[in-house]
Formats: C-alpha cells, sequence, structure tokens
C-alpha cells in the first residue's frame, strides 16, 4: 500500500509548520548559539499559528513549559533545579497523554491498513508531544549535541538494536503479534520522519533522559543502582503503552530494558533514539504493523 503525498499538499501551511518544527529539531545539533536557536523556535511557533495548529491560549503554556525545562535541567541552586526538574517531568508526562488546550495535532492518517490482516493505523504530528525531546535538546546538558563523540555513541546504539531486534522479532511473533509481512511502500519515508522526530526522540527524551538519567545519578553509589534505575524506567516504558494491551506492555517493557541499556552504556540518549528508531524500523518495513488483528 503506498501513500499519497499530494494529501500533504492540500494543507500547505499545517506542511510548513511541521516541516520548520522537524527542521529545527535536527538545526539544534548543528548550531548551539542560544539567541539562533530562540528565533528558530519563534518562527516554528508563528508558523504553527498561521497554519492554525496553535491558539494564542497555548503559547504561554508553551514558555512556561519551556522555561521549567530550562531551570530543571540548568539552574544554579539544587533546591530549584529538583523542583523544576518535578515539574517538568509531570508536565512532560501529562503532555504524553493529554492534548494541550489550544494545540491542534495534525492528523495525517487515519485507521489506515497496511496489510489486510493489520488492525487500521493512525498517525498524528503532535507538537505538544515533540516539545519533549525538542526542549531536551536544547536545554540538557547530556545531549550529544554539546558532546561531539558520535562514533562511540551510534556504536553502542547499532548493536544495541541489533540485539533488541533479535529480542523482541522473535517474541512479537512467538506472542502471535505479528506475522513476518515484508512491504515495500513509499510511505515508509514519511513514517520514518514521523518515527524518528516526533515518537522516538520524545519518548527517549523522557524515559531516559528524565527518568532514567536521574535514578541513575541518585544511585550512582549504591549496589546495582544503576540496573536499578534501568527497570524501574522499563517497567515505566511498559505501563506507558498500556493501550496496546497486555501483549504490548510485555514487548514494551522488554524493549524499555534494551533501549534503556543501550542509554547505560552511551550514557546519551542518542544511543537509545537509534536503537529504539532500529526496531520500530524493521517492525514496519518485515513484519505486520502495528500488530495482527488476532493478537486483541
Amino acid at each position: 500500500m503506498n501513500f499519497n503525498y499530494t494529501i500533504l499538499w492540500q494543507h500547505p501551511y499545517s506542511l510548513l509548520a511541521y516541516s520548520s518544527l522537524s527542521l529545527c529539531m535536527i538545526l539544534f545539533y548543528f548550531n548551539k548559539h542560544p539567541l539562533f536557536r530562540i528565533i528558530l523556535f519563534t518562527l516554528v511557533i508563528f508558523f504553527g499559528w498561521w497554519a492554525g495548529r496553535i491558539e494564542w491560549i497555548a503559547i504561554p503554556l508553551i514558555v512556561v513549559f519551556a522555561w521549567v525545562f530550562y531551570c530543571g535541567m540548568q539552574a544554579k541552586t539544587k533546591t530549584w533545579r529538583i523542583l523544576a526538574s518535578v515539574a517538568t517531568l509531570v508536565m512532560a508526562i501529562t503532555i504524553m497523554f493529554v492534548n494541550v488546550p489550544g494545540i491542534h495535532n495534525w492528523q495525517v492518517v487515519s485507521k489506515m491498513s497496511l496489510t489486510s490482516d493489520a488492525i487500521p493505523y493512525s498517525m498524528r504530528f503532535t507538537f505538544d508531544k515533540s516539545l519533549i525531546g525538542l526542549f531536551f535538546l536544547w536545554f540538557s546538558p547530556y545531549s550529544l549535541a554539546n558532546q561531539g563523540q558520535w562514533k562511540g555513541v551510534l556504536k553502542v546504539g547499532f548493536l544495541t538494536g541489533i540485539l533488541a531486534i533479535g529480542i523482541l522479532i522473535p517474541l512479537s511473533y512467538a506472542l502471535g503479534y505479528v506475522r513476518f509481512e515484508p512491504k515495500i511502500t513509499s510511505f515508509f519515508f514519511l513514517w520514518a520522519i514521523h518515527n524518528l522526530l516526533f515518537v522516538s526522540i520524545a519518548e527517549e527524551a523522557l524515559f531516559r533522559g528524565m527518568i532514567q538519567k536521574p535514578l541513575m545519578l541518585k544511585w550512582q553509589n549504591v549496589a546495582y543502582g544503576p540496573w536499578a534505575a534501568l527497570v524501574i524506567t522499563a517497567l515505566f516504558f511498559g505501563g506507558a503503552h498500556y493501550a496496546g494491551g497486555t501483549k504490548y506492555i510485555l514487548l514494551a517493557t522488554i524493549a524499555g530494558l534494551l533501549y534503556g541499556y543501550a542509554f547505560m552504556r552511551a550514557k546519551m540518549i542518542e544511543a537509545s533514539i537509534l536503537t529504539h528508531f532500529m526496531v520500530n524500523s524493521v517492525h514496519f518495513l518485515f513484519f505486520t504493523y502495528p500488530a495482527l488483528k488476532s493478537a486483541f
């Protein structure tokens, strides 16, 4: 099944808004100048408002989220940094599950069947959820953008991705969640942009960057402390996928262990992002996506 890309051009302003948001996330890796980032993000907000995806009421909420996120990552006093970090985490979790007032995310695909035996698939380009990943890249001192150590981090992410695929795909097959259904479709290119920039980065920023990392730091001198942080975060990650049913919770929990392991080894979310994206891509290209109807 091939996606008709002309549908995107029927909403040119929305296409501009989300293209600028995608470009913003990419450029943050290559230009760390504060003024450049502020100007670029202001343009993204303007294009979102122009497209009708962001109402005026949402702009103060976005600014507050950015400010609290910044304080949680870079505030000078420990007390304020802890309080802001907790507030940031609560806000990020809320955004994951609740639509932010005044933000209208773009429903690009609605109940599309990629194969005849798959449950219908819907895809939304989410402005609010993507802010979690964007602000993490912007403000976090742990981002690879501030380190420049690409080679080692990508190696960890790639090798862990191979391991994760070797564990998760056979398990998914054994649980009756997927079948081997390779598919060649032009839709993959749009799906890949969405899954990398609007799903993988946001989820890894939240679970690995904002939950696992602080727990690892807190328990770094405790026996098996980093491993406990890994397990706890994986359980949260699995539970966050409750909408997919029991099998999906199990698979997501195991996936969380593997993504968290990549993060623990590399200490950068880019490693877990790569692992996450590799697993999702192999799932999409070669197996039932998102899952078999008979799995529910």
